[in-house]
């Protein structure tokens, strides 16, 4: 998932540093780490969508442990 973030996020803010210039050598580091952070929040406001078109991308580990299945996302259904 890393990777994936990485590579289609944090890249985007890495090469705009480069772009836009840049002083201090931990501009690079924030770049990177947005870019995870945007990328996992644009997949967490996803998930209903996703799963609304078949498509359900969290582990099916975590939907056992957390008792949740794939339609109940797909229907928004909320419980304890």
């Amino acid at each position: 998932l890393y990777v994936y973030c990485y590579r289609v996020a944090s890249v985007v803010g890495l090469m705009s540093s480069e772009i836009f210039g840049y002083e201090k050598p931990e501009t690079l580091e924030y770049a990177e780490a947005l870019g995870i952070a945007m990328q996992l929040t644009n997949i967490l406001r996803d998930i209903g969508e996703d799963a609304r078109m078949g498509r359900v991308y969290l582990p099916q580990e975590d939907l056992r442990r957390f008792r949740v299945s794939e339609p109940q996302i797909a229907e928004r259904r909320i419980d304890e």
